[in-house]
């Protein structure tokens, strides 16, 4: 890393680079990559406005009347915004970055776009193995088992129509949960209650056998792989934050390039209304926690202002409740990555039950939203812009594209 400003910048410009680099470089038509190489000069130019205009049409209403921020200032911060750091023009609404002193700071946050860019190329470059096996969910688990991790059972797997492998038990006696096997940002899940009939039922009104379940599973997977598991529940003391669904900690650890590897940042995600996940892109609650004693701060949402110092529907404390097993849930986090050990940063999904902590999944490219806007706190005020550019810096001597 150079020794001229500071890590954040650095990562920015790595972006920047990675993305002019690729452009006109994808795609099958190599008349189409000609064409965009040829238009370059003119697109980078462009192309900020055009991705400002649609959100700024979205947004602009409720900024001005919630800030008084007019809509010719909206666009030209945005259009600003888009240019410098080749990011979504969402993040621009979503970090406030119309208000002065939000504006201010932008370049001490790193986002979305960018970090996951600049993961999956660290990634592919130092672990692609492991990369591969945190991207499925049911290489995570086995993986994750034989090494010894608290890991959620899986009972099935379906892939292309089919069942590859299923639970010896022939009526599990839980509610069961189902999701893509590749997938994120909780698409494709659904919690299936068990009646007391035996059949299962969802939030869309089936209501299926064991085997029709089994079947209906089976077809759609033919878009996705999928998994069928144990729907647990969280830590008696959480279930008022937990909504419909089950809350996890989001646990970002972070590996130095001699190997040491710490817990750097958490929140805590809750869902809300009738969620199944946490997820917050989603319309899930996030609170930060307190690595030293798992204590939660205000909860925000990504999409509505405010914070939050109880849930909304349950009006449980969030604000200053601590999380049980705290202690595990750090150990567990450092254990995971220690076990996936070439990758440079994971962020973990993980679960507080009545028996403690257990791992939901590993994303080796993960979101910076959740944890940015919860602790309402930029990277560049933790350690993970410095590990991650030291990683980089080990490819110096090569062009990063």
């Amino acid at each position: 890393m150079p020794s001229e400003g500071s890590a954040t910048e650095y990562l920015h410009g790595l972006h920047r680079r990675i993305v002019k680099a690729r452009f006109g470089k994808s795609g099958n038509s190599r008349l189409k990559r000609m064409a965009k190489r040829a238009v370059a000069p003119v697109y980078w130019y462009v192309q900020p406005v055009m991705r400002a205009i649609p959100a700024v049409r979205s947004q602009r209403k409720s900024v001005k009347s919630a800030y008084g921020v007019g809509t010719m200032r909206q666009l030209a911060g945005c259009v600003a915004f888009t240019a410098s750091f080749r990011a979504g023009a969402s993040a621009y609404f979503e970090y406030r970055l119309f208000l002065r002193e939000c504006w201010a700071r932008r370049s001490e946050y790193l986002y979305h776009d960018e970090m996951w860019l600049l993961l999956a190329w660290l990634n592919r470059e130092l672990g692609p193995r492991d990369a591969a096996d945190l991207s499925d969910k049911r290489r995570f688990h086995d993986r994750a088992s034989r090494a010894g991790l608290p890991v959620i059972p899986v009972l099935a797997e379906f892939d292309c129509g089919a069942i590859l492998r299923k639970a010896s038990a022939d009526n599990p006696p839980s509610d069961l949960f189902s999701k893509f096997a590749d997938r994120w940002d909780g698409e494709g899940v659904r919690a299936w209650r068990r009646a007391a009939d035996g059949s299962y039922s969802d939030d869309q009104g089936s209501r299926l056998t064991l085997s029709e379940l089994y079947g209906k599973l089976s077809v759609l997977s033919a878009q996705h792989p999928l998994i069928l598991q144990p729907r647990i529940t969280n830590h008696p003391e959480l279930r008022a934050l937990s909504g419909n669904g089950l809350s996890t900690v989001r646990a970002v650890t972070v590996r130095d390039t001699r190997g040491r590897i710490e817990l750097a940042l958490a929140c805590f995600r809750m869902p809300v209304g009738a969620l199944v996940a946490d997820n917050f892109a989603a319309g899930g609650l996030a609170a930060p926690i307190a690595l030293q004693d798992g204590r939660l701060g205000l909860a925000v949402f990504k999409s509505r202002t405010g914070v939050f110092d109880a849930h909304p529907e349950s009006g449980a404390a969030i604000f200053g409740r601590c999380l049980p097993h705290w202690s595990d849930v750090k150990r567990i986090a450092v254990a995971a990555h220690a076990e996936f050990k070439t990758l440079p940063s994971i962020g973990w999904d993980i679960a507080i039950t009545a028996d403690g902590p257990v791992l939901v999944e590993g994303n080796s490219e993960w979101g910076t939203n959740v944890v940015q806007m919860s602790h309402r706190m930029p990277l560049d005020a933790t350690v993970i812009p410095v590990r991650l550019a030291e990683h980089f810096a080990q490819f110096e001597g090569r062009r990063v594209q």
